[in-house]
């Protein structure tokens, strides 16, 4: 779940081919979206909810979610193939960062393959 409008279909049917569902939160934040979606799940421990946000990550572990803080997922994923799984987790956060540094995003669509430049509003898909 990620905040805002979709920046394209093309997107999200990318990371899906990864087994990644994407979804943009469209007018409301991601958290709200996030605590909906366990509400109205019917079986919610059959998803996990990357976030630092504690409040978020309680939440999930409230609906029997698997909950993991993002800078050990993202650990994860950039861990080679048979390195030691045993390094210790990063310290929890009080509170995830307000705003991104100025041009994060931007760096992040572009390491990801996307143009950060034609963004779209491609929420309709969703309903």
């Amino acid at each position: 779940m990620f905040d805002g409008p979709s920046t394209s279909l093309a997107i999200a049917q990318q990371m899906r081919a990864f087994g990644v569902h994407v979804v943009f939160s469209g007018s409301r934040s991601a958290d709200d979206a996030i605590l909906d979606a366990l509400d109205e799940a019917s079986a919610a421990g059959q998803y996990t909810v990357v976030s630092s946000d504690h409040a978020i990550q309680h939440d999930a572990r409230y609906h029997r979610a698997t909950a993991i803080d993002s800078e050990a997922f993202v650990r994860d994923l950039l861990r080679p193939p048979g390195a030691d799984q045993s390094a210790p987790d990063a310290p929890d956060r009080d509170e995830k960062p307000e705003e991104p540094a100025p041009g994060e995003t931007d760096a992040w669509l572009r390491r990801l393959g996307f143009d950060p430049d034609r963004p779209s509003d491609d929420t309709e898909w969703l309903e």
